[in-house]
């Protein structure tokens, strides 16, 4: 996800919007299968604010990092989904009634970065994989700019959240096991609104990913050290 302003008059694209009763139905079904199929471990996850607008930075392993942050996070949060789960025969469902805001990847997406803006500007809670699409190896890819230009843009509260242990939850189901995965949150970060220069969101991109690389067991993180 790249940084762009989004110009007046730019054209909107259809979003799911959020249906409470519909999303705790479906948080509440995706909670006991995480509870049911794997082991999920949880820390620090009051650094989420439970009301008024905060935006997730979260790495991304697998299909299920999106889900496992919806099943165990006490609020509900809008996802950043590509746009082709929407067709996915699993995760479209899910992704559609949560509210998902979908996203042409590999494309300055206007449409995409207006409703972020404005989930987060009515008091919304949404998730964005920072690196912009799954770890080919496991390990913590560069970050985009796009969720620091969301923080400055609004002022809402950025948390680092890091993810890990999805990779392994197909693998164990076909062992007939249960995986460990996790969800560990970091301090808020607040950007001054004004802080929208590229210099600026580079330099609070590559603090967001230190702060996840903290989060991380050493196995996840690139050889060379964590980014940032």
């Amino acid at each position: 996800m790249t940084a762009t302003e989004p110009p007046a008059g730019s054209p909107r694209r259809y979003s799911p919007r959020l249906r409470p009763l519909l999303y705790d139905l479906v948080q509440g079904v995706i909670r006991f299968l995480f509870l049911t199929l794997s082991h999920p471990k949880t820390t620090n996850l009051d650094s989420c604010p439970r009301q008024g607008p905060a935006i997730l930075a979260v790495n991304h392993l697998s299909y299920f990092d999106g889900p496992m942050v919806l099943a165990m996070l006490p609020r509900r949060v809008r996802p950043m989904a590509a746009e082709r789960l929407r067709r996915h025969y699993f995760f479209g469902p899910v992704m559609i009634a949560t509210g998902a805001i979908f996203i042409r990847r590999r494309q300055m997406d206007r449409a995409a970065m207006r409703t972020l803006i404005e989930v987060i500007e009515e008091g919304g809670c949404v998730a964005v994989a920072i690196e912009g699409t799954r770890s080919p190896d496991g390990k913590l890819q560069e970050g985009k700019n796009g969720v620091a230009y969301l923080a400055a843009k609004t002022g809402a509260p950025l948390i680092p959240a890091a993810v890990w242990g999805t990779e392994q939850i197909w693998p164990a189901w076909k062992r007939l096991g249960r995986a460990e995965v996790h969800l560990s949150l970091g301090d808020p970060i607040t950007l001054d609104p004004q802080a929208l220069d590229v210099s600026t969101l580079d330099e609070t991109t590559r603090v967001i990913m230190s702060r996840i690389a903290a989060l991380l067991p050493e196995r996840y993180l690139p050889e060379t050290g964590a980014e940032g």
